[in-house]
């Protein structure tokens, strides 16, 4: 044998032998960590009580920084059910105390997704983490570091991808390199289709502020100038049969603004009065609607996190204008959004405004100056504590739960020609979310919801009026999705809940003759397909019994909803 063959065989020999100490090393340094149950962090943190954790805290903090991944995760999950900003920074020093163990990177992304964020996950971070913890799982498999924990790890991975993506839709096209795991979607298809047949439109809720305005602007003196017959006024009460799709494209590439461009077409039967000449006349309203959006949420701990989007849609809409139902108008839609939240203690805040501006131009001769202006805010505060029968909001992993206090106002100002009308909406409310009425069911949710609509027409006070509504709802979760999904044809069912809405609205100022009641159920149903990449679907179906007591008129409503990417 040359002495060139003999070298080089050396030479792999050696380098075999070098690889297979440095495996050796590494499987050492991997069992000198003494791989323990990750979960036992969670148990500990959940096992300590509410009024204990304070004090539990003040020990820790006061004794030497930990730097074992175990303790330092107890202290992201008790600080984390405090509020505290910092358990941010100890979710990530357990990661780095124990680089290999793919559950601290699913803990970390929960957090990020459940509990971070203006009522919307602190997505780039939360999908970041939640990747990282399948690269590891992936490098653990087939390996005998592998423990019956990291089938839970697994499953639980990917069903919080699968949550954090349920508003996204159908997976199209990833941002992964061909061939690598794991796979990042970048562009994703929605679509949600409805049909209803409702006293107002979709989105809308005040149907009798509608028919109040309606009744009282065909009454005026710039129309009938008499008081509407009650014949007449029975017949403005009307169900409007509409069905509408929204489609949309939308392109997410890790921590960039997501951008949004979408089609919605809607169709409405007996939308709007022909000419108020004849006030039980009606005539059909199309919209096509074109637009894009970006967004984005940023977090801005310790302070507070942001969500911001901005949205133009150009609208085309036909059967709005009286007198000419076949004329369109063209309608330019600016509309930006904001929202921050904060933790209070346990508790978080959220603010959430919305400012809208049309620009509409009708299709006819000289036509009259016509915009719309549009401001809406929310405040929402969750006790995220124990109330009654909810011990412990902090263990849910899909959605928080607890007693929530709101309150909000619409201003909306519409302008036709040299007369502005102005509609407002003022509302307070709180739900109560997730309590017990037996041990042997569900939990249920209950919401009461105070409203005021008002409206006012400049140089025409006879036109002005006022209602009020009271609003109560009732959740029963069949299927909580906080309990392992169940199988139906193929499919997971995340959650099946039955809702009872109850309404009550009767006249502040002006007609009182549309006061109703109405009352009603709505089953609702979440559900995901794996073999479609673990797309959500979200698909309702409601019935409604409504009574006009004043004027003796009843009628049923009903609709359906389907949607993915919703």
């Amino acid at each position: 044998m040359s002495y060139g063959k003999m070298t080089m065989r050396r030479t792999i020999w050696i380098l075999l032998l070098l690889l297979s100490l440095g495996f050796s090393a590494g499987a050492e340094g991997y069992d000198s960590w003494e791989r323990r149950n990750p979960y036992a962090c969670l148990d500990e943190a959940q096992e300590t009580s509410f009024k204990e954790i304070p004090e539990k805290l003040a020990k820790k903090l006061a004794g030497p920084e930990p730097t074992d991944a175990h303790e330092l995760c107890v202290m992201a999950e008790l600080l984390k059910r405090v509020g505290d900003y910092c358990a941010e920074d100890y979710y990530k020093k357990s990661i780095e105390a124990q680089p290999a163990e793919p559950a601290y990177e699913l803990f970390f992304a929960d957090y990020l997704r459940n509990f971070r964020g203006p009522q919307r996950p602190l997505f780039p971070e939360a999908e970041a983490h939640y990747l990282r913890a399948l690269a590891k799982l992936k490098s653990l498999e087939d390996t005998r570091y592998w423990r019956s924990y990291d089938n839970v790890t697994k499953s639980r991975v990917k069903r919080g991808l699968i949550n954090l993506y349920q508003q996204d839709g159908v997976p199209l096209l990833y941002s992964t390199p061909m061939g690598l795991e794991p796979k990042r979607p970048a562009l994703f298809l929605g679509t949600v289709n409805r049909y209803a047949k409702s006293t107002s439109e979709f989105d809308e809720v005040d149907d009798v502020r509608d028919f109040t305005s309606e009744a009282l602007f065909a009454s005026s003196p710039q129309r009938l100038n008499r008081p509407l017959t009650e014949d007449e006024l029975r017949n403005i009460i009307r169900e409007k049969e509409q069905f509408e799709t929204s489609n949309r494209f939308r392109l997410r590439y890790k921590s960039l603004p997501v951008v949004d461009v979408f089609y919605k077409y809607r169709d409405v039967d007996d939308a709007q009065i022909t000419q108020f000449f004849a006030p039980n006349e009606f005539n059909d309203v199309d919209l096509n609607e074109y637009g894009v959006a970006i967004e984005k949420p940023i977090a801005m701990s310790p302070y507070f996190d942001l969500f911001l989007r901005g949205t133009y849609k150009h609208t085309i809409r036909q059967g709005v204008i009286e007198f000419l139902a076949d004329e369109d108008e063209d309608i330019g839609h600016f509309e930006a959004n904001a929202a921050v939240s904060r933790f209070f203690g346990p508790d978080k805040a959220t603010l959430d405004f919305t400012y809208v501006y049309q620009d509409i131009d009708p299709d006819i001769a000289d036509p009259p100056e016509r915009d719309r202006h549009i401001f809406a805010s929310t405040l929402t505060y969750n006790l995220m504590r124990p109330v009654l029968d909810i011990k412990d909001p902090y263990v849910k992993r899909f959605e928080t739960r607890g007693l929530e206090l709101f309150g909000g106002v619409v201003y909306d100002k519409e302008r036709f020609g040299n007369v502005d009308v102005k509609k407002n909406n003022f509302f307070v409310g709180a739900s109560l979310k997730g309590f017990k009425l037996a041990n042997n069911l569900n939990p249920f949710d209950f919401t009461v919801q105070p409203t005021v609509f008002t409206s006012e027409v400049e140089g025409d006070s006879s036109q002005d009026n006022s209602q009020y509504r009271t609003n109560l709802t009732l959740l029963y979760r069949f299927i909580d999705e906080e309990q392992e999904s169940k199988k139906l044809m193929g499919m997971d069912l995340a959650f099946l809940h039955l809702t009872i809405p109850f309404k009550h609205d009767v006249a502040i100022d002006g007609l009182d003759d549309f006061e109703n009641f109405r009352i009603g159920f709505e089953l609702t149903g979440k559900f995901f397909v794996k073999k479609f990449r673990g797309t959500t679907c979200l698909a309702s179906l409601y019935y409604d019994f409504e009574r006009f007591y004043e004027l003796d008129k009843n009628l049923n409503l009903f609709g359906l909803k389907f949607g993915i990417g919703f």
